[in-house]
């Protein structure tokens, strides 16, 4: 997910295309989304839901 396209609720617009998963996941964590499954993808990328 190119993540300054994209808006999620509960967190504020990103302006970075990318971040570091740490930084990602307390941004998500704070905003009580959960991980509930992943699976490899292309270009050695990682697609959570």
């Amino acid at each position: 997910m190119t993540l300054d396209k994209h808006k999620l609720d509960g967190i504020p617009q990103i302006t970075s295309k990318t971040l570091p998963k740490e930084d990602f996941e307390t941004l998500v964590g704070k905003a009580d989304y959960q991980l509930s499954g992943s699976a490899p993808a292309k270009g050695n990328r990682l697609k959570v839901w």
